[in-house]
């Protein structure tokens, strides 16, 4: 490279910000990578031959990755403090680095992250997470899978608005957007599997859809009553997938079985062999063609079912179940079945409180798009590393504590990135996977949590109108539930 005479001093300097980059791609396996790069596949993370992500650049593909991954695993980091982690690789492995405060470079490095990646990526943990399951672990055989729908907050742009509008009764510039995901768990593994986004007006069996597809013959899917309707269980079992769901409310007095519901058989006390039969409306989210494939009729069972202890929500549940060998899926087994659907209800718990996922924070729908693929990818490699734990240990998985894993890794990563010696990095590793085995959960069937906070909130004053034209009370006593703008 020449000088020259309009730019004198751009040899120079950019000299020195190829050295710092340089410095920056060729430090080893971070503290994180070293834990977690054997779960992932890593080519998926190399740079490609030419075109996008073949360039040299300070913030590589698998580094932004990993930085990303830190940022999702510490809910608290900021892009910053992200940069700042980065930075303090480096020192440590005596390289030099820019100490630049500006996180610009960095952030840019995560909008190049590609999305198809971090989805295989995603599907990669999904799919080890199962292959890992023994067959001990599945129920009589068989893979159960759960679904349910919940929602996320995210901040208030215009971009995230017009993709994910916040609630049609809230006042413009007072909500936040919404986001609606369907996602499907194992039972065995407790890894996430698939997942499908929209907006939280769609409903959750518009989103099921687009995941049925991907469920494989012999595999038996659980549900609240909201996915409960015949079409779907039809379109199941033409699929060869049985289901168990809670049956949707409606007429039937205390036998619970609708007018579209003629019995068979009764084959034990609470248990009916039932006739069903199509509904002549056509469901508004199917075309006409796909109403045509529907079969007329279903056979089905009805299960009546009480919950004992009196401390529960619901004392009696009616389920709907394509399981029709009586003697081989009992009452009580498929009644026991269904009452694990809540796992996945805690899945959604460890996502959005202790993975912080309740509140997204990045500020247009494609970031935000890769901030839950992340999120994701975060949940099943702890799960995966769970996995590994219990089998070491010889303890149930589902004994293992969640929390307990994540503080776990969080403490154990620092001090394994700071050992030289193999055989010492395997030793430390191997205490991790027993403190984490160590960490149980109390077995407490049954029992009932009520959604309730106990800490009041703050005794601030309510935003009913936008930020820019609201006027706030002068007064310092309790705030009304109005105030005029």
């Amino acid at each position: 490279m020449r000088s020259t005479l309009f730019l004198p001093g751009l040899r120079q300097q950019l000299g020195r910000l190829v050295s710092r980059c340089s410095s920056l791609r060729s430090l080893p396996l971070s503290q994180l990578e070293l834990v977690l790069a054997p779960l992932l596949p890593l080519h998926l993370l190399s740079p490609n031959d030419d075109g996008v992500h073949s360039r040299q650049r300070c913030f590589s593909l698998r580094r932004t990755f990993f930085g990303f991954l830190w940022q999702v695993l510490n809910p608290d980091a900021s892009c910053r403090e992200a940069l700042r982690h980065l930075q303090g690789q480096s020192r440590l492995q005596e390289h030099q680095t820019s100490d630049s405060e500006d996180t610009s470079a960095y952030c840019q490095a995560r909008q190049r992250l590609p999305w198809e990646r971090l989805d295989q990526i995603f599907r990669h943990t999904a799919a080890l997470a199962e292959q890992r399951v023994a067959d001990g672990q599945r129920w009589l055989g068989r893979t159960i899978k759960i679904v349910d729908g919940t929602t996320f907050s995210m901040p208030d742009t215009p971009e995230n608005q017009s993709l994910y509008p916040q609630e049609s009764q809230q006042k413009p510039g007072c909500g936040f957007p919404l986001l609606r995901m369907v996602g499907i768990i194992s039972l065995g593994s407790g890894a996430l599997l698939d997942y499908s986004t929209f907006s939280q007006r769609s409903h959750d069996i518009q989103l099921f859809n687009e995941l049925r597809p991907h469920l494989r013959p012999g595999d038996i899917i659980l549900g609240d009553r909201g996915f409960s309707s015949y079409t779907q269980i039809a379109l199941l079992r033409q699929a060869e997938v049985d289901s168990v769901f809670r049956l949707h409310q409606g007429p039937g007095g205390t036998t619970g079985l609708h007018g579209s519901f003629q019995v068979i058989k009764k084959l034990r006390s609470g248990d009916w062999l039932v006739h069903w039969t199509k509904s002549k409306e056509k469901p508004k989210y199917m075309s006409l063609e796909d109403w045509a494939k529907v079969p007329d009729s279903l056979t089905v069972r009805i299960i009546h079912w009480a919950i004992k202890g009196g401390r529960t929500r619901t004392t009696k549940i009616v389920m709907v179940t394509t399981l029709l060998d009586w003697k081989k899926f009992s009452r009580l087994q498929i009644a026991e079945l269904y009452l694990q659907r809540w796992r996945i209800e805690l899945t959604f718990r460890e996502l959005k409180i202790l993975l912080r996922m309740d509140v997204l924070r990045c500020k247009s729908p494609e970031m935000i798009q890769k901030e839950i693929a992340l999120h994701f990818i975060a949940y099943n490699l702890i799960r995966l590393l769970m996995q590994e734990a219990a089998i070491v240990a010889a303890v149930p998985l589902e004994r293992i504590s969640f929390k307990g894993s994540l503080d776990t890794v969080r403490q154990y990563v620092p001090s394994l990135g700071s050992k030289r010696s193999p055989s010492r990095i395997r030793i430390l590793y191997t205490a991790m996977l027993k403190a984490i085995a160590r960490d149980h959960v109390p077995f407490r069937p049954n029992r009932r949590e009520p959604r309730a906070v106990k800490r009041r909130p703050k005794n601030h004053q309510f935003l009913t109108a936008p930020r820019q034209v609201f006027r706030e009370l002068p007064h310092r006593g309790k705030y009304p539930n109005r105030a005029s703008a």
